[in-house]
């Protein structure tokens, strides 16, 4: 499926349904891979820091449009993948591997298009009607800057920017929300190529009135702390089953001749666990908790 099917009408958000808002507070996670966010308002947050540079600028964006690929001064290892390159996408999002014409915002992790995205203020925007978007080599990381970027069809404006560090860290930076600017409507977090994994600060202003201006939000990835193994057996002849796919959320491993799995690296927390073949009924198990240290859940 795609995410932009839930909405038709340019200007209207989204009602996402299935989704219910929460308080997400001022950080969160670990995903599946392991990444965190903390905001500027915690104490062991980011100090906003806002980067003001001279780069290159992007002058004929329109709307609903992308530029790309654009090259960056270092491999970024994002969800254990590398990419040299970058795409920056009207809509307030940059992606590897492609750009995207997407224009509504949606919740993530999810499936559909677009994937691989790093949302520091996913909304229909516009820069045609307005602003100016640059990019750019600061230091040791690289920057993109929506500068009074205008949201389509109100006058409304954001200034914030995109930071990717050499060390594969991103920070997000609000520095201005202006003209009654509709939040209402604005995804900000990251996912993987797959839209299997993710990690979401905020989705319709949820927190309320979030984010803010002078904020700055911290996404990195801890080290694995766990590991899970075990063996799947046929429920009938209670014999090893190989060639298993084992599913612990976006993690997989298949099993061995002896009906064997194990995921080395995994990280602490409560995950969906999916087990299939063909010619075997799936098996599914949800709210499965993984300690730290070593794991074990054999299956029939």
């Amino acid at each position: 499926h795609e995410k932009y099917l839930h909405q038709t009408i340019k200007g209207e958000h989204n009602s996402h349904p299935g989704w219910i808002p929460r308080d997400m507070r001022h950080s969160g996670g670990p995903d599946s891979f392991g990444y965190v966010f903390i905001d500027s308002n915690e104490p062991e947050g980011p100090e906003f820091n806002y980067i003001n540079f001279d780069g290159e600028i992007i002058t004929d964006m329109g709307d609903d449009d992308y530029r790309g690929p654009i090259q960056l001064p270092f491999e970024f290892l994002y969800y254990d993948e590398e990419y040299s390159e970058v795409f920056i996408n009207s809509n307030g999002f940059i992606s590897f591997g492609s750009g995207s014409y997407v224009y509504n915002n949606s919740a993530i992790p999810d499936q559909g298009i677009p994937n691989n995205v790093v949302a520091f203020f996913w909304d229909d925007l516009n820069p045609s009607s307005g602003g100016t978007i640059e990019y750019g080599q600061v230091g040791n990381s690289w920057v993109c800057s929506f500068i009074n970027i205008r949201e389509y069809g109100e006058s409304g404006t954001i200034s914030a920017q995109v930071i990717l560090t050499n060390d594969n860290e991103i920070i997000f930076q609000y520095l201005d929300f202006s003209n009654e600017l509709d939040m209402n409507g604005e995804t900000i977090g990251i996912e993987n190529s797959s839209g299997i994994a993710g990690l979401m600060a905020s989705l319709d202003s949820s927190p309320t009135s979030y984010p803010t201006e002078g904020l700055a939000i911290h996404f990195y990835q801890l080290e694995p702390d766990a590991s899970v193994s075990g063996i799947v057996f046929d429920q009938e002849s209670q014999e090893p089953i190989s060639g298993v796919e084992v599913n612990f959320g976006a993690l997989s491993a298949l099993t061995d001749d002896n009906g064997f799995y194990e995921i080395a690296e995994i990280m602490s927390g409560v995950y969906e666990v999916s087990i299939t073949k063909d010619g075997y009924l799936d098996f599914n198990l949800d709210g499965f908790e993984i300690s730290e240290g070593e794991n074990s859940l054999d299956a029939e």
